[in-house]
């Protein structure tokens, strides 16, 4: 997501509307279609299974994905699985191709198979060091939320490589103006490594709601996003 824009002729600040996720950092290709695959093969070497598709929806998926199967039938079905992040993706332009991923079975030598396999358009995390400001504001939707009443906000962080120390705080002013931005919360804290708390709900009259990365130490990757109720 680009940085805080206090402009005016800045990009429109994104509407806040009840239960609908906002992406503070990060972002998430919602308006693309999850990767939709055929299976037609599959195998297991050393507990990493290979799975021969042909992709006829979506985009071709990425390393770290998560893949659910249904449909196959070699060895019981071991094959149709969950949630399993991609270890490999081995796809041609035309999408024929092959996906591996970790899956704890006896080797299974290539075999022809059918069945069908979906993977959800993955969350794509932001830098995050020393020099990362604050995130772009969200505002209120007023209509969504009862006028002037009290607005319950939820915002969470989820790090996809951990700094060594970092405060995420959650911010919120009456103005998009930067110096009005006041810290009403800790979205996230890194410690030595450690995600030591995560997650923060508060009930505020605010209008705009920002988070702004502190006291970071080392890099990593993380999204941020805000949900009101």
């Amino acid at each position: 997501m680009p940085a805080f824009n206090s402009s005016p002729f800045g990009p429109a600040v994104q509407l806040l509307y009840a239960g609908v996720p906002v992406y503070l950092f990060g972002s998430w290709g919602q308006d693309h279609s999850p990767s939709q695959m055929y299976v037609t093969s599959v195998a297991v070497t050393d507990d990493v299974a290979t799975l021969g598709v042909t992709v006829y929806g979506g985009a071709i998926p990425t390393v770290g994905s998560l893949i659910s199967v249904q449909g196959t039938q070699t060895s019981s079905g071991v094959f149709n699985v969950v949630g399993q992040e991609l270890t490999a993706v081995n796809i041609a332009a035309n999408g024929v191709g092959s996906v591996s991923f970790a899956l704890t079975a006896a080797n299974v030598a290539s075999t022809p198979d059918a069945g069908v396999a979906i993977v959800p358009q993955p969350e794509v995390p932001e830098a995050l060091s020393s020099s990362t400001g604050a995130s772009v504001a969200v505002a209120m939707a007023n209509s969504s939320f009862g006028g002037d009443l009290d607005r319950t906000v939820t915002a969470v962080c989820e790090f996809t490589a951990l700094p060594t120390t970092a405060t995420v705080s959650l911010q919120g002013s009456m103005f998009l103006d930067p110096a009005q931005f006041v810290t009403i919360g800790t979205i996230a804290t890194v410690a030595d490594g450690a995600v030591t708390s995560n997650g923060v709900t508060v009930t505020e009259k605010w209008l705009f709601y920002r988070a702004l990365p502190s006291g970071v130490t080392g890099s990593g990757e993380f999204t941020c996003k805000i949900t009101g109720a």
